[in-house]
């Protein structure tokens, strides 16, 4: 969903899909993204930054930064489905969470 949302609501470049990785396989996960990661860099929370969320080296998790009524949000993909909540109480929910942005895009 992040990929879809970067791309198609943002109009940031199309990330190549993950749906070979199954959701509960973090090794697999982190893998994934640790390839991608390359074209990214570590950024602050800004619209259309993914959000990695870990523990440890291990990537658990991958949300995607939009603005919802004036404000920085995190939408996310769940078992129980798609969801949205405010940065802080995303950050709150996680130990770790780095965001990261495309490396070749203008500031």
């Amino acid at each position: 969903m992040s990929i879809a949302i970067r791309h198609e609501l943002l109009g940031l470049p199309l990330l190549p899909s993950w749906s070979f990785v199954r959701a509960m396989d973090k090794r697999h996960l982190t893998r994934a993204w640790s390839d991608q990661r390359s074209a990214l860099e570590q950024c602050e929370p800004e619209i259309g930054a993914l959000a990695a969320v870990y523990r440890s080296d291990l990537c658990l998790h991958i949300a995607v930064v939009v603005e919802i009524d004036g404000g920085l949000a995190v939408v996310e993909t769940r078992p129980q489905g798609p969801r949205w909540m405010r940065l802080r109480a995303f950050e709150q929910q996680y130990t770790r969470v780095r965001y990261y942005r495309d490396r070749d895009l203008p500031q």
